[in-house]
């Protein structure tokens, strides 16, 4: 490699993401073969469906990230190393992206006799880049790819302390995020079980709205009021998770990258657990919504992955992100 201007435009990246892809699509055929039947866990409901879906999500994202948005291409032809962007969060991007969509497949297929290709697609990639790329970037930069290797992970992405300030930071994020999580909560308890006022679920499938009966009497006296008493509550709680996550922002110095991976992970992990605890367990598993409103019971029989399974994944895939990146913009640069 020495002799060569550059590294190869393309790398060992045909041979990884032929390998990778052709394994998955074996899987894809394979599921449903008596011999794999064993396998199936259909009593997790909507959680590999939503884990798998965040994976394949996350590996487009980390692709587009590295490829347009970090401009590799221009790099491997300037001869020059490329540690920024997606580049900083780990070593080989674009090979982590296939390694994560792939995953997020063998996830959404819901067949334990598959998990061992994610492990396999990890073995694979950490051999192959150890003996073809990892020795052509060494003998082309020296010492500033060994400093370069030792500040970030070779396959799966990790934002690093310097990029995201300290772990406090973090965990401050983590912390908010389910505070969101329990207001919501609160909020669907006090609309369903107390208030009872059908205007609060506009979200529900059209077919048990239209079932759906109006509650004029209370469900025992003062049950409304409790009811909007923890409404409000949650309100002020929902709030507090935004004033505090903008003013920590403030005092951290905040860059709008930064602002928006908080606003994400918050939105992400409250989606993960609407869609995972809320709707497949206590509306499906639990029947809560059905208890208080026995006439949509029928609406939902049968369902395996809760309320409105594709405007859910639109929320978290498009929403969500947009949202996000508004309100980080508005906080750096407005």
């Amino acid at each position: 490699m020495r002799n060569k201007e550059h590294l190869p435009a393309y790398g060992v990246g045909p041979m990884y993401g032929g390998v990778v892809a052709a394994l998955t699509l074996a899987a894809v055929l394979m599921r449903d073969l008596p011999l794999f039947s064993s396998g199936r866990l259909e009593g997790l409901g909507l959680l590999p469906v939503v884990l798998g879906s965040i994976l394949i999500g996350a590996g487009i994202a980390l692709w587009i990230y590295a490829v347009p948005i970090s401009k590799i291409d221009d790099g491997i032809k300037e001869n020059r190393l490329v540690t920024t962007g997606a580049y900083a969060i780990v070593r080989n991007p674009i090979y982590s992206a296939i390694m994560l969509a792939c995953t997020g497949v063998i996830l959404i297929l819901g067949n334990a006799w598959f998990f061992i290709l994610p492990f396999a697609y990890w073995l694979f990639m950490t051999v192959l880049m150890k003996e073809t790329e990892e020795k052509w970037l060494r003998a082309l930069y020296g010492r500033e790819y060994d400093d370069y290797c030792k500040r970030v992970n070779r396959c799966w992405p990790w934002i690093p302390r310097k990029e995201y300030l300290e772990g406090r930071i973090m965990l401050l994020t983590i912390f908010l995020a389910i505070v969101f999580c329990a207001a919501m909560a609160l909020m669907l308890i006090s609309a369903v079980a107390f208030i009872q006022d059908n205007k609060f679920f506009s979200s529900a499938p059209k077919e048990a709205r239209e079932v759906l009966i109006q509650r004029d009497k209370e469900l025992f006296y003062g049950a409304r009021a409790i009811g909007w008493t923890l409404f409000i509550v949650s309100i002020l709680m929902i709030i507090g998770v935004g004033v505090i996550a903008i003013w920590d922002g403030f005092q951290s110095g905040f860059t709008f990258r930064q602002f928006f991976l908080r606003f994400v992970l918050i939105f992400t992990i409250y989606k993960i657990c609407d869609m995972a605890l809320v709707d497949n367990f206590l509306l499906l598993k639990f029947h809560f919504f059905q208890h208080y409103y026995p006439e949509a019971a029928h609406v939902m029989e049968g369902r395996k992955y809760g309320f409105n399974i594709r405007s859910q994944l639109l929320k978290l895939f498009v929403i969500f992100p947009a949202v996000s990146a508004l309100a980080a913009w508005i906080c750096t640069v407005a």
